[in-house]
């Protein structure tokens, strides 16, 4: 698309789903941890 070569858009593509994927995740865990934290404490 931008003049770099298929493979590497490719692996870019792929890094940034990657890291799509763990942010989502570590933010889920993050929300969950919190959850616990403040129905324990009532």
């Amino acid at each position: 698309i931008l003049g770099i070569p298929t493979q590497l858009e490719f692996a870019i593509i792929g890094t940034v789903i990657l890291v799509g994927v763990s942010t989502d995740e570590i933010v889920r865990r993050l929300a969950a941890r919190h959850e616990l934290k403040t129905t324990r404490g009532t």
